[in-house]
């Protein structure tokens, strides 16, 4: 229950502070070449909040059940979806001479999709819906039959 619940805990804070990221990267391009644009995060910063999780998954996989740690990595896999996403947006943004969250002038020549701030928010959707899911799992399993704490 304890590893579960820090899992949980450290996702939500991870997720959330990704959340403020992308949205400082909208600001950014939204604020383009003014003087009150704030810098934009760097991929440390991005990294650092996915550190967050990596600890308490594997306890997560140690504590089992199975199906409980499948359910992590299910988190484990949108969650990366997630920072890649958020750095790719980022990286676009920063190389960018308008802003990318744009259509009308967001005609960019890149190697793979382009990334803006709603794939991102896609991403942070399918990373909290995982967690949704984890959470529905991880209480199925760690209820006993009275429904009470195993």
């Amino acid at each position: 229950m304890d590893a579960c619940t820090s899992f949980a805990s450290a996702v939500r804070v991870m997720i959330s502070g990704l959340q403020d990221q992308a949205n400082a990267v909208y600001v950014h391009g939204q604020s383009h070449g003014s003087d009150s644009q704030q810098p934009l995060p760097t991929s440390a910063e991005v990294l650092a909040l996915g550190e967050l999780i990596g600890e308490d998954a594997v306890r997560v996989r140690i504590a089992g059940p199975k199906v409980v740690a499948e359910e992590a990595y299910k988190v484990l896999d949108k969650c990366t979806d997630l920072v890649g996403d958020l750095s790719e947006y980022i990286r676009l943004t920063a190389s960018s001479p308008f802003s990318v969250d744009n259509p009308e002038l967001a005609i960019i020549m890149v190697d793979g999709p382009i990334v803006r701030h709603r794939e991102v928010m896609v991403s942070m959707m399918a990373a909290s819906n995982a967690l949704a899911v984890f959470l529905d799992v991880a209480r199925d399993h760690l209820d006993d039959w009275n429904g009470q704490a195993a």
